[in-house]
């Protein structure tokens, strides 16, 4: 079970309810557009009353429209709905070490108009900058501006909206200031402790009719411990802009850093005689073992990966 902050946690209440149910009549429109009333209530098993109600609240708002008539089947034709894009409805600011992107998006997500300015050192002077970047493109727009996201590139304190950490570089070079913002490196290191094995005999000592399953004499159980395993991997990641909203994602990975040999299975089976008296002496150390179906963990490995995001 999650360990609630009980300092931060609120009892859900009827408008909670409320506001669940009409982001889902909301994301219903948006993902299956042009779509009707009749049919997001059969989606989302809500009663029509409520998914009318929702609806007429929402196009009051100017969230959603009626676009039409769709076909009938049956009764009826339905009224279909889509999202309301003409105009902005958000304003999106990203501030990196060296530029500060402010852009309008529609109900959609789609961009509508984008500016961007290098970033001042001074933040007061960027500050000011995206202040009158957003006055600007909220004059333009004929519709009602509904919020300002910004983004960093670091960590932000959720409870304050204060940057803890943003990565940025000092160099004169642009392009080495480019190089080295936005870059994100991440290591995992794992330390295991090593497991313990049985030592069997090569006869079917018990008569049992399976093989390679009794332990020797004198063999007590797991009576080998598996090596310790000691492994540290290497993630880099950087996103490159390449047009508007397009990025792309560089991913590189190396595996076993230090390219340790770290064993994970050994072969146990000792020769005995009828009797269980090995044949020969017992290894202390898996690695003395005769070891025909060992295995090992992975040695060192790179991989280099792409992703797109539009």
């Amino acid at each position: 079970m999650r360990r609630l902050d009980l300092r931060k946690t609120q009892a859900a209440r009827l408008n909670t309810i409320r506001d669940i149910n009409r982001q889902i009549v909301l994301n219903y429109v948006r993902e299956r557009e042009p779509i009707s009333r009749a049919e997001i209530a059969r989606e989302t098993n809500l009663q029509r009353s409520t998914i009318s109600a929702i609806v007429e609240a929402l196009t009051a708002e100017g969230l959603v429209e009626e676009v039409g008539e769709g076909e009938s089947t049956g009764g009826r034709r339905p009224t279909l709905l889509r999202l309301r894009t003409k105009e902005a409805i958000a304003i999106g600011v990203a501030i990196t070490p060296t530029c500060t992107t402010v852009a309008t998006s529609d109900l959609a997500g789609r961009i509508i108009e984008q500016n961007e300015f290098p970033t001042d050192p001074d933040p007061d002077k960027t500050l000011k900058n995206v202040v009158t970047l957003v006055g600007e493109f909220s004059a333009k727009n004929t519709g009602s501006i509904e919020a300002v996201g910004v983004a960093l590139p670091g960590l932000v304190d959720p409870s304050t909206g204060s940057a803890v950490y943003v990565s940025k570089s000092s160099a004169d070079n642009i392009v080495v200031r480019q190089l080295l913002g936005g870059n994100e490196i991440g290591v995992l290191f794992a330390f295991n402790s090593g497991l313990p094995a049985n030592i069997v005999s090569s006869r079917d000592l018990n008569g049992d009719g399976i093989a390679n399953n009794d332990r020797p004499l004198g063999v007590s159980r797991n009576s080998l411990y598996m090596p310790v395993r000691k492994n540290v991997d290497l993630r880099y990641t950087r996103w490159v802009p390449i047009h508007g909203s397009v990025r792309a994602e560089i991913i590189a990975e190396l595996k076993n850093v230090f390219n340790i040999h770290q064993l994970q299975t050994v072969n146990t089976v000792i020769v005995t005689d009828a009797l269980g008296n090995p044949t020969v002496s017992i290894p202390t150390d898996p690695y003395q073992f005769v070891n025909p179906s060992s295995a090992s963990f992975e040695q060192r490995k790179f991989q280099l990966g792409f992703r797109v995001r539009f």
